[in-house]
C-alpha cells in the first residue's frame, strides 16, 4: 500500500477504534460528505483502526501546511505514519485481507518473528494502513545460529534474565552463544541465538529434529501423541522447531495394547498433588487461561490449589495440580452482568467484549470454562 499524502491545507487523521464518520466530521468542523469527497478510495463502512484519511479545511479557513491529528481515544499513541523501523528492516503497510500468517509467508519469515519485531501491536486487530516492521530473513547477523539453537528476536521490555528464564537456560549460556552482542546495549529486533536446554529423558529417547519435521509428524513416527511430547519438552515452541534440536520422546506403549495409556511426565522431586487431583506441567507459551480451558476448571479453584504459583508469570516446566470442578457466585463491585445469548460461549463472549478468555475467567473466578452457556449470568 502506498503512503497517503494529503493536499496542502488538508489534515491527516489516524482513524480510531470507535470512530464514525459523523463523529469525525463534528470533531474536525466539516461535514461527512466533505470527508467522503476527500477520500474517494476509502470505504467508510469497512475502515479499520489505524487507517490514514485526509480531512479538508473547514469552509473559509486559510490554507495551512498539512498536519497530523489523531482520534481522541488514541491521544497517547504515536501515529503509525511517524513510526520508523530498525536498520535492515522493511516497512510494510497493512492491507485489506492481510493476516499475520499471510504477511509472514510473503516475506519468508515466521509469524513469531513478525510479532516479536512489532511489540505492543495486536496483529489480530490491525486497521488498513497500519505500519509493520518486517525483520530480515535468516539467522543471526554474524551467520546462522548453530544447529539445535533457536533464533530469537529481541523485543521492547526484554531483559537477559527474562529471556533466559523463558527458554530454560542460563544468562551465561546465552552470552557464550552470542559473543558479538553487548547485552547492555542491545536494541529491539536484534537476533539472538538461544542455545537448547538439553532435555532430561529418563523414560524415553532423544530425537534430533530433521528438516521438514513437525511435532505431529515426530509423534506419529514414534507412536505417541503430540501432547505427550510437549509435556516432556515444555520449553520448546512447537511452531518454531529448529533443525538439530533435541526432543525427549516418550516410549510408545507396548503393542498390542487394549487402550493406549499416556505416559505421565517424570515426577518432580518433592512435588505431589492431593488425592483426586491431576498433576500437570506448564508448556511453552501457555497462560493460566489455556490451562483452565484445557481442564475445564475455574480460576478460583485452580488458584487455591496452587498457592505458590504466580499465574501471571508462568514459566515452562513448572508443575501444578489440577483440582476438581470449582464453585459458583456474583459480580464484584464495578463489574456489569451479562446474560450469555444463544450460540455464545467463553471464546465468543470474550471477543464480543474485546477481552481474553483468561480475563473473563478471572472476573468470574467461581465459574469453569464449561459454565459459559446460553442463559448464564456472568460478570463483564
Amino acid at each position: 500500500m502506498e503512503r497517503r499524502d494529503c493536499p496542502i491545507g488538508y489534515r491527516s487523521y489516524i482513524w480510531g477504534d470507535t470512530d464514525t464518520i459523523d463523529a469525525v466530521a463534528q470533531q474536525t468542523g466539516v461535514t461527512p460528505e466533505d470527508i467522503q469527497a476527500a477520500n474517494p478510495d476509502i470505504n467508510f463502512g469497512d475502515i479499520g483502526a489505524g487507517a490514514l484519511i485526509c480531512i479538508p479545511a473547514p469552509t473559509g479557513a486559510p490554507d495551512t501546511e498539512a498536519e497530523f491529528i489523531v482520534a481522541p481515544a488514541d491521544e497517547d499513541r504515536v501515529p503509525d505514519i511517524l513510526q520508523t523501523c530498525p536498520p535492515n528492516y522493511q516497512t510494510y503497510f497493512w492491507a485489506t485481507g492481510d493476516t499475520p500468517a499471510s504477511v509472514a509467508r510473503r516475506f519468508g519469515i515466521s509469524e513469531a518473528a513478525l510479532r516479536a519485531a512489532n511489540p505492543g501491536k495486536n496483529l489480530n486487530r490491525l486497521g488498513m494502513g497500519a505500519i509493520l516492521c518486517i525483520p530480515p530473513r535468516g539467522g543471526a547477523p554474524a551467520g546462522d545460529c548453530p544447529p539445535g539453537s533457536t533464533s530469537y528476536f529481541w523485543a521492547i521490555g526484554d531483559t537477559l534474565m527474562g529471556v533466559a528464564l523463558r527458554h530454560g537456560v542460563t544468562m551465561q549460556q546465552i552470552r557464550e552463544a552470542n559473543p558479538n552482542i553487548n547485552f547492555d546495549q542491545i536494541g529491539m529486533g536484534a537476533i539472538v541465538c538461544i542455545p537448547q536446554r538439553r532435555p532430561q529423558c529418563t523414560d524415553g529417547v532423544l530425537h534430533q529434529v530433521r528438516r521438514g519435521e513437525t511435532i505431529s509428524s515426530i509423534a506419529r513416527a514414534h507412536g505417541v501423541t503430540a501432547g505427550e511430547i510437549m509435556d516432556r519438552n515444555p520449553y520448546v515452541d512447537p511452531n518454531d522447531l529448529q533443525v538439530g534440536m533435541l526432543l525427549c520422546v516418550p516410549l510408545a506403549p507396548p503393542r498390542p495394547a487394549p487402550t493406549p495409556v499416556p505416559v505421565p511426565p517424570p515426577p518432580t522431586p518433592g512435588f505431589s498433588c492431593p488425592p483426586g487431583y491431576t498433576p500437570g506441567t506448564v508448556r511453552y507459551g501457555e497462560t493460566y487461561g489455556d490451562i483452565l480451558v484445557r481442564y475445564n476448571v475455574s480460576y478460583q479453584a485452580f488458584r487455591l490449589s496452587n498457592p505458590n504459583l504466580n499465574l501471571d508469570r508462568l514459566v515452562p516446566g513448572q508443575r501444578y495440580c489440577v483440582p476438581p470442578m470449582g464453585s459458583r457466585g456474583l459480580c464484584a463491585p464495578g463489574a456489569n452482568s451479562y446474560v450469555i445469548a444463544q450460540g455464545e460461549n467463553l471464546l465468543t463472549v470474550a471477543a464480543r467484549f474485546n477481552t481474553t478468555p483468561g480475563a473473563l475467567l478471572r472476573l468470574n473466578a467461581n465459574l469453569a470454562p464449561g459454565d459459559f452457556v446460553p442463559g448464564r449470568v456472568i460478570c463483564v
